[in-house]
């Protein structure tokens, strides 16, 4: 599993913009293969950073949406930010759930 982070600083007068851009991606990179979730955050401590997350299946499938004509869009809106964007790609080899926390936590009582 690729989880694909991207963190974009944009001035005030390019925010709604930036965020309609991506808004708008969502539901369309969500029904890709292998896109397993995509996301848009926004910053609680300021509102002009904005925190874009794709989580995909395989380096195959993040590799084919980053080729892809509606990566351009992402890619777009990155370019508005005013400054360079943080770009984080990371291999997951494992997950553990709420699981772990109950062994863990169970250890104790």
């Amino acid at each position: 599993m690729i989880i694909a982070n991207v963190k974009i600083k944009v001035a005030p007068e390019k925010r709604d913009t930036v965020l309609e851009i991506l808004y708008s991606l969502l539901e369309p990179i969500r029904v890709i293969p292998g896109c397993v979730n995509c996301n848009l955050y926004q910053d609680l401590e300021n509102k002009n950073v904005l925190c874009y997350s794709e989580i995909w299946q395989s380096q195959m499938a993040l590799d084919r949406h980053i080729i892809s004509d509606l990566y351009q869009n992402i890619l777009f809106a990155m370019d508005m930010g005013n400054e360079p964007p943080e770009i984080e790609f990371n291999t997951v080899t494992n997950s553990f759930g709420m699981e772990i926390i109950e062994t863990l936590r169970g250890r104790l009582n």
